[in-house]
């Protein structure tokens, strides 16, 4: 499974490359207060640092939620767990 995940980032970087060199251009953005050169490349990776980026602040919270309820649960398990082994120490009484 190792060789086929490296494999595919391998294509991945070489296509990358293949990309990057066939469309090493710059271009203009146009601003309501002006307008500047940039390479192409250069923008594609700024633009996918800034949607990782967003992405990443997006998943944060609710990774900070479901950490907080797991070890909430953790600390429900674990009483439910001594009182389980309380009730099994109780001597067993007939009535």
């Amino acid at each position: 499974m190792k060789y086929i995940v490296t494999l595919f980032w391998l294509m991945v970087a070489t296509l990358m490359i293949l990309f990057t060199t066939m469309n090493a251009f710059s271009v203009t953005l146009h601003y309501p207060s002006g307008s500047f050169k940039i390479f192409l490349p250069l923008l594609l990776c700024m633009i996918l640092f800034a949607g990782a980026m967003l992405g990443l602040c997006a998943v944060v919270p609710w990774f900070i939620r479901a950490k907080s309820k797991m070890m909430k649960l953790k600390g429900e398990l674990k009483q439910s767990q001594k009182e389980l082994d309380n009730l099994r120490k109780l001597p067993l009484t007939d009535s």
